[in-house]
């Protein structure tokens, strides 16, 4: 199955650093040279670009990025464009010397020339999926991030055979997905990265790991070999150990997931130190209150703190919220309900009642039963 893909997603994903490096103050002061192609080579280039990636990113989410310079690159025809005319072209769009988008489709543009790139390229996904499995993982075909096929968490015990993957090459997918268990004898940590938390400050990310992926929402995946836990286990805001019958998305799905390190031989176990795993929780947590009823003042401060969600998010975001009021204590379905219900009309425009019943509120019993045991 050939999947299209942007040349300039790819590059991206490629190049985007694994931290944020502290020192890029330089990069400006070499425009002139990376507008104008002086002294630029492809080594160069992809230096520069990684450097003001890790810039950027300070500013804007990463998916986010990649359209950005996608569209401009693609609007401007950069790819093929002779150079000499790149520095007019950074004068006119980016007037004020701050534009982190121009600056990286410029970069992009000039990597790609120098490496005679297409401004789209073509990827087997099958083939790429048959060299997974040729290396022993039992990976799956996904189209964004679904499983193309049923009964998956299987090969959590077996490889796919030859003639299911025979099979697969007559389907559309544009994703690859691992599935976690013996088979794969790994486990993953999924560190998320968004507004309101940083999985990071739970769980560190060494930029060294063996085997160290990002996600295409700027997460990590950081691979380890198998814990033994079945299932998601929450070990912190932004943080879940994934372990078997779970999967992950592999690279070059979606042209955003990507690994910054692949040294699988020296893939460590999992060493969980001080973190408590779920099943394993005293009663008391630290930073949580014993269960039992809220004062309407506490319960109303953590209303009033709550930001609103974003349209999409609205009911995975009212479903963190019943998980957040659960682990400070919160017993009482009712209050629970009245507390989201408030925070809820926030939100532009709010859940309706029907929505909050069948897609919020069922997880109340399922949170409480699961903490409590």
């Amino acid at each position: 199955m050939i999947q299209d893909y942007s040349t300039v997603s790819l590059v991206l994903s490629g190049i985007m650093p694994c931290v944020d490096p502290v020192d890029y103050v330089d990069l400006f002061g070499l425009r002139r040279d990376v507008a104008t192609h002086r002294g630029v080579s492809e080594s160069r280039a992809k230096t520069l670009l990684s450097v003001a990636l890790a810039g950027g990113s300070q500013e804007a989410k990463w998916r986010d990025l990649i359209d950005e310079v996608d569209a401009f690159v693609r609007a401007e025809g950069l790819h093929g464009r002779p150079v000499k005319r790149l520095g007019s072209l950074l004068k006119v769009c980016d007037p004020d010397g701050d534009g982190w988008v121009v600056t990286i489709a410029i970069l992009v543009s000039i990597y790609m020339e120098l490496r005679r790139l297409p401004l789209d390229q073509g990827i087997d996904m099958w083939e790429v999926l048959c060299s997974y499995r040729n290396r022993g993982l039992p990976v799956i075909p996904e189209n964004d991030k679904k499983p193309c096929v049923k009964g998956w968490p299987k090969y959590a015990y077996e490889l796919p055979t030859e003639s299911e993957v025979s099979r697969w090459r007559r389907m559309r997918f544009n994703g690859i997905g691992l599935v976690l268990g013996p088979a794969s004898d790994l486990c993953v940590i999924d560190i998320d990265v968004r507004e309101r938390f940083d999985g990071r400050d739970v769980w560190p990310v060494d930029p060294k790991h063996p085997v160290l992926a990002r996600t295409r929402s700027g997460g990590y995946h950081i691979y380890y070999v198998r814990h033994g836990k079945r299932g998601t286990t929450w070990l912190g805001d932004g943080v879940e150990l994934l372990g078997d019958e779970r999967k992950v998305t592999l690279a070059p799905s979606g042209g955003a997931y990507r690994f910054l390190n692949q040294d699988w031989k020296a893939l460590p176990s999992l060493d969980l130190g001080f973190r408590t795993l779920e099943n394993e929780r005293p009663t008391h947590r630290p930073n949580n209150r014993p269960p039992g009823p809220l004062t309407d003042r506490y319960v109303a401060g953590i209303v009033r703190n709550k930001a609103a969600a974003v349209e999409g998010e609205r009911v995975n975001t009212a479903v963190s919220f019943v998980s957040l009021l659960i682990h400070k204590g919160q017993r009482d379905s009712d209050k629970i309900r009245d507390a989201v219900r408030a925070w809820n009309e926030k939100n532009d425009p709010p859940l309706t009642d029907e929505e909050l019943e069948h897609r919020v509120f069922g997880s109340i019993g399922r949170f409480i039963r699961k903490l409590d045991g």
